[in-house]
């Protein structure tokens, strides 16, 4: 055989491979074209010399290798075979004469880089296993031949050890991308004697060129003039650049940037254009992602470029359930960005613009999206091109306006703070004017990232300043991002009446403009204002009634509360059914509610685990469930740095033993912070310690209902403790009234108790036992709960 044809010696650190060599030979078993397909960098021509060497021995007439990525012209093609195969002919007949040489003829043809000549190297293919029979042919390309016969083995990425766990060394050291990388670099007089924590670090890089040999290569051979810092360092976009130092391989493999770009030439302009767009993405994304970013023609057209460059191996395409997505290496969508910029300011901005209103349009949707972690760097990304001063401005306002929802929903947007700010800034810059957008920016900083309101001096005057300007555009939408606000002002600090009065105010709107979603609202916020004023009667129909019809996702131009209707009545009429005496069905509620927001944000996880889990769990005396979910309550609200919550975890840890002297400190703090009413008002209820003078006073003035009998039962129990009989006996008369007025079953059954255990302070036992015993005759559920188990071991004492 011809010099020319030769096979080409195996590198000296042929690595991880062996099954591949395997998988090829086994493919000629079921035919005589297989084709090794994929990304440059990956190793398609040493795999292809390993199977091919592997394989001489049983072709009597030997191995052809022939070398296509010089070819600049498919009319070449039959010549350059013609050399490798040692026949001279005239250029006429050149393929003729080819076929004529290979008929009869026993051996393995191997045809490498084919993607230059993609359409030549099919036909040609095709007449040799039709000519040849006892041919057997083994190409390289980029993308499939896709011709008849054709057997495809799509070569992977060397393995590499799974980031998300610890793996010991000596397991990393198993994988065939660490191993490669150790064997370059101790070669090139690097890393002799490698630490566990050094292999640590190179499972790492290798994870991050998710494989790719030719890459580990290149990073590998400069730990020994740079070390594995300054590799680090180069693990940006200066690795496109980074060459081997003595500048192995073909030209086309000396940097992977040479390898990108010689790809990139072979694509046809359509493309490029698709190529370069979606270099857009921070991560995988499916094809309705693709077809919207990758280019501004006709979608046929655009499908097929998405589709080509799955076939050329610019794209990997990654199981996403019952369909597909679609992934650029780390390398490949740096190189893309460089060539995006490339294509001049207005190519760069269309595409940079459809990108950020793909993402407004899916931000749409968000409420449905089962991980919200997947998009949070492309939306990032979108809002700072739109944001920046090529961007554009009316974009970056609404689209920062729709990521307030995904805000809510992932611990991931840690700086979304900054980019309101700015967002702010383009709002009032806006021409023509937007006074309803700048309007929405402004009541947002409102609400900290917490989910919390903060006590600023100006907070509740700008609100009713920026409802009175709505209130002039006559706009619905515009009220309600204002007058929802008020209503958890409010309802947070637990002013109940005020809160009332402005979902109130709600439902005027809603009846006004027969909104369904301000209608919606409106009812939701009147239960839960009822509900904490006491009147847990008509808060409890309101609740059932949302529950009960389907969920309605009220738009963002609304500014909906981060807690969905669901969730935030579940929690309502939880709490009311306990109230009533109805434990074991407001246990039910209570694990609907937590489900439902496990779907939601987690403001929705944290308002569920501290107003409705974890109050009802301590009054049952259900202390291994609290345990539990206050695990759950704390790992949220230091995730989030959910302020507000901080001092509820840990009274609730007080409350389970679990608490240190900071911890209690925290809780005991809290109880003197003017904005924590509702705070104040829990937390009496499990510990009578707690209760202070402006608990007790905004009982008197109505400012809160729904814990009012027990506060008041706490008054006597401190009353008779100072010897003021009276006084006692008044507080726990009102008490027991007021608890019976509400169908507070639960608050009235503590009050029998107490009136039964002081009884013989006032002479009232029989009267006392008598009372408490129709208190009891009036429960059907929840006989395991301590208050009932302390019921029944009183009344038992006395029989």
């Amino acid at each position: 055989m011809n010099s020319g044809g030769a096979l080409p010696g195996l590198p000296t650190h042929f690595v991880g491979r062996d099954e591949q060599v395997a998988l090829v030979e086994a493919k000629f078993r079921q035919g005589r074209l297989v084709s090794v397909v994929g990304s440059g960098g990956l190793g398609k021509t040493t795999l292809a010399v390993a199977v091919a060497r592997r394989m001489a021995p049983g072709q009597s007439d030997g191995v052809c290798f022939v070398d296509l990525a010089s070819l600049s012209d498919s009319e070449h093609l039959p010549a350059r075979l013609a050399a490798a195969l040692g026949i001279e002919a005239a250029a006429e007949r050149m393929t003729g004469a080819v076929l004529q040489h290979l008929r009869g003829r026993r051996l393995l043809l191997v045809l490498d880089s084919c993607e230059t000549v993609i359409e030549a190297a099919a036909r040609l293919a095709e007449e040799i296993l039709s000519a040849a029979p006892a041919v057997l042919l083994l190409a390289t390309s980029r993308e499939p031949l896709q011709t008849a016969g054709e057997w495809v083995h799509r070569l992977a990425p060397l393995g590499c050890p799974p980031l998300q766990r610890a793996f010991p060394s000596w397991l990393a050291m198993s994988y065939p991308a660490v191993q490669l990388f150790l064997r370059i670099a101790q070669d090139r007089r690097g890393l002799l004697a490698p630490s566990p924590a050094d292999v640590e670090r190179v499972a790492a890089v290798c994870c991050q060129l998710e494989g790719g040999p030719l890459a580990i290569a290149l990073v590998a051979s400069q730990v020994g003039p740079l070390g594995l810092d300054g590799v680090a360092a180069q693990m940006g976009s200066g690795l496109l650049t980074l060459s081997s130092p003595e500048g192995d391989g073909p030209p086309r493999h000396r940097t992977l940037e040479d390898v990108l770009s010689w790809s990139y030439r072979l694509l046809k302009d359509r493309e490029q254009q698709a190529f370069c767009s979606l270099a857009l993405f921070r991560g995988s994304f499916d094809l309705a992602a693709a077809l919207a970013v990758a280019g501004d023609g006709q979608r046929v057209d655009t499908m097929s470029a998405v589709l080509d460059l799955v076939d050329k191996s610019l794209l990997a395409t990654v199981p996403s359930g019952d369909t597909v997505d679609y992934r650029m290496a780390d390398t490949t969508r740096a190189f893309g960005l460089d060539r995006l910029e490339a294509l001049g300011a207005d190519a760069y901005r269309a595409s940079r613009r459809r990108h950020a209103r793909f993402m407004f349009e899916l931000l749409a949707t968000v409420n449905a999206w089962p991980d919200h972690g997947r998009w949070v760097e492309d939306v990032r990304w979108a809002l700072q091109w739109a944001l920046s001063a090529d961007g554009d401005r009316l974009l970056a306002v609404e689209l920062t306006l729709r990521t307030v929802a995904l805000v809510e929903r992932t611990f991931l947007f840690s700086d979304f703070l900054g980019l309101l700010a700015r967002a702010v800034v383009a709002a009032r810059l806006l021409d023509p004017p937007r006074p309803d957008l700048v309007l929405r920016l402004e009541t947002l900083p409102r609400i900290d990232s917490a989910q919390a309101f903060r006590d600023e001096p100006r907070q509740v005057e700008f609100l009713i300043e920026a409802l009175e300007s709505a209130r002039a555009s006559g706009e619905t939408t515009a009220q309600m991002t204002a007058l929802l606000p008020l209503f958890g002002h409010r309802f947070q600090f637990g002013d109940y009446p005020q809160a009332l009065a402005w979902s109130n105010q709600i439902q005027a709107l809603a009846e006004r403009d027969a909104d369904a979603f301000v209608e919606l609202t409106a009812r939701r916020t009147r239960a839960q204002a009822l509900h904490f004023l006491g009147d847990h009667a008509v808060a409890r129909l309101l609740a059932q009634t949302i529950c009960s019809q389907p969920a309605l996702d009220i738009p963002a131009a609304y500014g909906p509360s981060a807690v969905s209707a669901a969730v935030s009545m579940r929690i309502v009429l939880a709490r009311i059914l306990w109230l009533e005496g109805r434990a074991e069905q407001a246990l039910r509620v209570v694990h609907e509610c937590l489900a439902l927001a496990e779907q939601g944000s987690h403001a929705a996880r944290c308002q569920a685990l501290a107003l409705a889990a974890m109050p009802i769990g301590l009054w049952c005396g259900h202390l291994p469930s609290c345990r539990a979910w206050l695990e759950q309550l704390v790992e949220l609200v230091e995730r989030h740095h959910s302020i507000f919550w901080r001092p509820w975890c840990c009274f609730y840890a007080s409350q389970l033993g679990l608490a240190d002297e900071a911890a209690r400190g925290i809780a005991l703090e809290a109880l003197q912070l003017p904005d924590m009413g509702m705070y104040r008002d829990h937390v009496a209820t499990f510990d009578a310690a707690t209760l202070t003078q402006d608990g007790s006073a905004r009982v008197q003035v109505g400012r809160v209902g729904w814990c009012a009998p027990e506060l008041l039962r706490l008054q006597a129990e401190s009353a008779f403790a100072r010897g003021e009989a009276e006084e006692a006996a008044s507080d726990l008369a009102r008490s027991i009234e007021l608890a019976r007025a509400q169908g507070a079953l639960a608050w009235e059954l503590r009050s029998a108790i107490t009136a039964l255990r002081l009884s013989p302070l006032t002479g009232t036992a029989a009267r006392s036992r008598q009372r408490l015993a129709s208190v009891y005759g009036r429960f059907s559920e929840g006989f395991e709960t301590r208050d009932l188990q302390i019921a029944r071991s009183l009344l038992s004492a006395g029989a």
